[in-house]
Order: C-alpha cells, then structure tokens, then sequence
C-alpha cells in the first residue's frame, strides 16, 4: 500500500511540471504571435521617434539551470528523492521599433536623416539642416563658412576667416586678398594686378633691356627718347655726366667744353675747330690764313 501512494505521489509531481513547463510566461505573447499594432507613430525616450505599424515582438530562448526532486527507478520504500539540476531553455520576447520614414537607427535612438550628414549642422528634422554659428546654407544645400565681407581672391574658410587663392595674400582690411609679385614691381612705379604680373601706369614700359631679367621692373617713357642721357620719369631727361640740355629741345644733352671759342665741342671736353682756327694749350684762337701757310 506505501508503494502504491508513492507512485501516485510521484506521478502527480510529474504532471504539475509538465503543466508548468507548458505555461507561457506571465506577459508575453507566445513564440508564434506577431502583434501588428495601430498605425501611429509615437514619441518615445530620448525624443526618439518610432513607427509603431512594423513594430512586432520576437522571441529568443534563453537558457537557466533549474533544480528537480529525482529518485532512482529501483529505489527502495521511503528511499528519499536525490536534488539535481539540469540545463533547459524559456523563450522570452523583446520589441523590435522600425523608426519612422526620414530618420534612421542610431544605436538605441532614431534620429533625422539629412543628405550630406549636414556637416557643420544639425540635422533638426528629415531633410532640414541648421547651420551652426558662423556658417550659412549654401545653394547645393551645404552649410558653408560665413564672412562678414566678400572674400576678395579668397574663399571664407573657418567663420570670418578668408583662406587666400594661390599666389595671393591676405592684406590688412582681412578680406581683401592682394596679388603677390617681386618688390621690383612696386619700386620702379609698377602695380601688382596677377600673381607675378607686374602691370606698369601711364608714362611706364616693361623695362626693354634683358627684358626677362628685369621683367618685373617699369621704366618711364620719354618722347622723342633723350640723347645723351637718361629717361628718369615721363618727358623728363636727365643728362649724362660731361653733357648738358640744349636750350632749344631738352630732350638733347649736348656736350660740355671748358673752353671751345670759334670751334665745336663733339664731346666732354673735346673741342673741335672752326675752319681757319686751330687749338693751343687746349684753347682755341684765330691763325690768319697766310700763316697756316708756314704750318
């Protein structure tokens, strides 16, 4: 009769752990429902927005270790039960959020999408970048450095920063760049207009004499060219050393002699006679014409 009552014992304990096993956990659908919810989109943590219409619930099994009363099949009456463990698994459910159209996953949030990931922005709402301090929205949709003034032969790099073109520097004013050419340029009256383009004013030429050499250099024009001497600024001649302008035209430097009475000076101190004179002593005087001819 004691056999009898622990079998049935037994039995009844077996079949309450095939019920509990069975049993679905408390609050969670089992491993063949898929909910389909109502068709809103909801706000969420973080201010994330997710679509509720594909949202659904996926079960995994995760594995426990679970204790049990085992005894032994030729256990003897009143043999007490052995305490085992063993490894089993439970499905538990977690809910997959699809976010909404124009924001994409990032980590556990969704956030607005933007095109070119609004660099130097913040993508506030799908497709609607707000630039940072500093930068403007350009027209391909970009956020673009912002200058108070046109930068001038430039591009505005870092806020209010103009970033030169090549050949050009930044000049005192911060958004003008100016042409960089030789010192040359300048100092023989010449204006930089293109990176090493020394462009020369009115009343200028590009130097003439080793014209590559001195390419960067302006020299002035005088018209008619002086003779005898130097051009040093527009129609104005300087004459050389030994030389003089002529009255009549100051673009002619004549030839200066000490002393050329009745003859004709060809150059710095060469006198050269009249006809019937000749030069003693480096001064000219007059030989009547029979004595010349003594000579």
């Amino acid at each position: 009769m004691g056999l009898l009552k622990s079998l049935i014992a037994l039995l009844a304990i077996e079949i309450l752990f095939l019920k509990v096993n069975a049993t679905p956990l408390v609050g969670h659908p089992s491993s063949s429902q898929l909910e389909l919810k109502k068709d809103d989109a909801v706000e969420t943590f973080n201010n994330s927005r997710y679509n509720e219409r594909s949202s659904r619930n996926v079960s995994q099994l995760v594995p426990y270790t679970e204790t049990y009363r085992h005894k032994p099949e030729h256990a003897r009456p009143g043999e007490p039960y052995q305490i085992k463990t063993q490894l089993n698994y439970k499905k538990e459910f977690q809910t997959e959020l699809t976010c909404c159209e124009g924001y994409v996953q990032s980590g556990a949030m969704c956030v607005p999408r933007c095109p070119q990931s609004c660099q130097n922005g913040t993508c506030k709402k799908p497709n609607v970048c707000t630039c940072n301090t500093g930068y403007r929205m350009s027209s391909n949709g970009s956020c673009v450095s912002q200058c108070k003034n046109v930068c001038v032969n430039g591009t505005c790099g870092d806020p209010g920063i103009c970033n030169c073109n090549k050949g050009y520097l930044l000049d005192s004013d911060e958004f003008t760049c100016r042409p960089i050419c030789p010192a040359q340029c300048e100092e023989t009256h010449g204006y930089c207009t293109e990176p090493n383009v020394c462009t020369c004013p009115s009343g200028y030429r590009q130097h003439r004499r080793f014209k590559y050499v001195f390419k960067f250099m302006c020299e002035p024009v005088c018209d008619p060219e002086c003779q005898n001497g130097l051009c040093v600024a527009p129609n104005v001649c300087m004459c050389a050393d030994g030389y003089e302008k002529n009255e009549n035209d100051s673009f002619i430097c004549r030839p200066k002699c000490d002393s050329c009475a009745f003859g004709m000076c060809l150059s710095p101190g060469l006198c050269r006679c009249k006809p019937g004179y000749s030069s003693t002593q480096h001064k000219t005087q007059y030989i009547p014409f029979r004595d010349l001819r003594k000579l």
